[in-house]
């Protein structure tokens, strides 16, 4: 088990190029990952410069699984919905696990879209998670 706090603002020395929306995290260390695994967003929290106009974001994570994301096979690690209140929180009291598709990993990578995968005007000053990373049970 692992659990992973990522800031969209803390590997700007590695990743450039990071934005709120969409940023790659160093880890510490890498995580060498024997058998399956399986990956959760635990909660969330940002700031927004100006109030949202939609509802509802997805949370993607290049280190999930594919699954069908409106006609596109996308790594979708959660569908959330938002209110207008600048700052956002929330907490998930039941985790929705994903299937992880790799075995070694370096760098976790994050990128947040409108409902309808697409990318969204959405003004974040920084976007921070926590992620559960857990061996799958063999049911």
């Amino acid at each position: 088990m692992h659990m992973i706090l990522l800031n969209s603002k803390d590997s700007i020395k590695y990743y450039p190029n990071n934005k709120s929306l969409d940023f790659i995290s160093q880890l510490a260390y890498p995580l060498n990952l024997e058998g399956k695994w399986e990956i959760a967003i635990i909660d969330y929290s940002f700031k927004f410069i100006t109030p949202p106009r939609k509802s509802t974001i997805k949370i993607y994570c290049a280190t999930c699984i594919d699954s069908n994301d409106n006609g596109y096979n996308r790594s979708v690690l959660r569908r959330v919905y938002i209110n207008t209140n600048l700052i956002q929180y929330r907490e998930f009291n039941t985790p929705l696990y994903i299937p992880t598709n790799v075995n070694h990993i370096n760098s976790l990578g994050i990128y947040i879209r409108d409902e309808d995968g697409e990318i969204t005007s959405l003004g974040l000053e920084s976007f921070n998670c926590t992620l559960h990373l857990r061996k799958q049970n063999n049911v």
